[in-house]
Order: structure tokens, then C-alpha cells, then sequence
């Protein structure tokens, strides 16, 4: 409170979280990814009978990263951790903070890693997403926790569509946060109307946040697609030009697939009005879900 008053920002101070999951051992090894530190191993069954919530039993995505680029890890905790301390901080390259992607010449690999949350020291998420489903040719796979798409990642969507780009989202069938899968919901009927598929998964809560985008690209990280994660929290995401690894992740996807139910116009028809009138509430209250 004293900080958002000393910075006469006291609404933005108190919105901000810290959403990222970022582990560096020794300088030799960093994780990253979608995972906290928490024991969700439990089935829904096993949740049941303890009494515990549906937040137990998570499907997630975590990569462990060796090798040079390490060290992009430890920068991004160090500016965080120098930040939280009160201390000056450079600001990064225009081109970082425009998420500029372009791959050198003869580059078939590479990672880039971003710190994205609000103001002009970082980049934005949005940006992220959306310049990489711009350049979609033909299939986008999304496996969110929280999907609520705004803003130009939802242009961008819609646009990829427009050019026969095959899209499928796959969300939890029963999230830990029930508001935020009401206004994912109040979407469904205008995304499969122009033909997303979309899946919801069963028996787990699915907790990762990644994007594939034509077998060649992989975003995977801290960021959901909805408006906290693109345009408030601070998140961290890694863009990965790699064939190998994008194989990897959307043999993960096919697996989250064959384990949901797929929603379809005749799903979305039969429910009713006060279901919908919720849902649209939810999503009216999107900004702060």
C-alpha cells in the first residue's frame, strides 16, 4: 500500500502479481514453464474422498533448460529480484520490447525468452502471442489453463482462422477457478461458429500454458491467455524455434485430446439462459479474473 502511495499508483500496485515460475541452480540450470511448487499428483478421485479441491491433480508443462542461453534465465531473475529491492534496472532494447522474432539466416533453432508484465521496461505478452499467430499457415494448438482471449490476440485468432489456419484449444473441463471457465464458456458459440475446435479436459485440472504453431514454433511459460497474464502480471515465456520440440509438445496435446470431451454447437445450444446469463456476466468481469 505505501509503495502504490508513494507512486500515486495505488490501484496498479495492488493489481500486480508475480505469476512467474522460474527456478536457476547454479547458473547451470534453469526450469521454467507452468509449474509452482505444490504436491498435485492426486487423482480427482483421490481429491474427492480427502475433500480436497479440484486446484489437486494438475496436468502442467515445465522444460528444463542446460547449455549457454542458462544464463537469459539468471539475467530475468536478477533484474526481478534487483527491481523488488528498489534498485535501477536498464531498460531493455526496443526491439525485446517489441518482441521482435525474426530468426538470423540459416538459424533451424533458437529460443528467446521474454519478460513480459505492464509499462514500458517490459515487453508485452500480447505481442508475443500474437505475432507468432500471425505468421500461422496452417494449424495453431493452444493448451491454456486460463483462456480468455482480448485484444489483439483475439484478432489474431480470429484472422488465422479467416485464412484456414486449423485451430484447437484445449482447456480444463473443471478449473480450480470457476468464474474464469464461465467466461471462457460465453466464447465457445463464436469460435466454433467459424470453426475452432475446442476441447475440455476430464478427470484433471490441465494447468499448462503453451502454444504450437505449425510444427515449427512452441511459446511455453508462465502466461495464460487472458487479459492478466497478457497485459498485467509479470510472466516470463519462451518462444522455441524447433521442429523436435514442437513434435514433442503436440504429441503432449494429442495425449490432452484423447483425455476430453470435445465441445460442439449442439453442446453450446442446449444450455440455458440463466447458464448463459452467468457466463456473460464472467466475461464482463474478464479484466479481473
Amino acid at each position: 500500500v505505501w509503495e502504490g502511495l508513494r507512486r500515486f499508483r495505488p490501484l496498479t500496485i495492488l493489481n500486480r502479481r508475480d505469476h512467474r515460475k522460474l527456478l536457476v541452480i547454479d547458473q547451470t540450470v534453469g526450469y521454467f514453464g507452468g509449474m509452482n511448487i505444490v504436491d498435485n499428483a492426486e487423482t480427482v478421485e483421490q481429491q474427492k474422498s480427502a475433500g480436497k479441491p479440484m486446484s489437486s491433480g494438475w496436468r502442467d508443462v515445465h522444460l528444463r533448460l542446460e547449455g549457454p542461453q542458462q544464463s537469459d534465465l539468471a539475467e530475468s531473475f536478477d533484474r526481478s529480484w534487483r527491481r523488488a529491492r528498489g534498485e535501477r534496472v536498464s531498460r531493455r532494447s526496443r526491439m525485446y520490447r517489441r518482441a521482435l522474432l525474426s530468426a538470423q539466416s540459416g538459424e533451424d533453432e533458437s529460443i528467446r525468452f521474454f519478460d513480459s508484465g505492464p509499462g514500458r521496461r517490459y515487453s508485452r505478452a500480447a505481442r508475443v502471442f500474437s505475432r507468432l499467430m500471425r505468421v500461422a499457415r496452417s494449424q495453431i494448438t493452444l493448451s491454456m489453463a486460463y483462456f480468455i482471449p482480448v485484444g489483439s490476440v483475439m484478432r489474431a485468432l480470429l484472422a488465422a482462422r479467416r485464412r484456414k489456419v486449423r485451430i484447437r484449444i484445449i482447456v480444463p473441463g473443471k478449473s480450480d477457478v470457476p468464474l474464469v471457465q464461465r467466461a471462457s464458456a460465453h466464447l465457445y458459440e463464436k469460435l466454433l461458429e467459424r470453426g475452432f475446435r475446442i476441447y475440455e479436459r476430464r478427470q484433471r485440472m490441465l494447468h499448462s500454458k503453451m502454444m504450437i504453431v505449425d510444427d515449427h514454433y512452441t511459446i511455453v511459460g508462465s502466461c495464460n491467455l487472458d487479459p492478466r497474464s497478457l497485459y498485467i502480471n509479470l510472466e516470463f515465456l519462451a518462444v522455441i524455434r524447433s521442429h523436435k520440440l514442437a513434435a514433442i509438445m503436440a504429441g503432449i496435446c494429442r495425449y490432452e485430446t484423447r483425455q476430453s470431451d470435445r465441445i460442439t454447437l449442439a453442446h453450446c445450444k442446449r444450455i440455458r439462459w440463466p447458464e448463459r446469463m452467468i457466463c456473460s456476466m464472467a466475461w464482463l468481469c474478464r479484466w479481473w479474473l
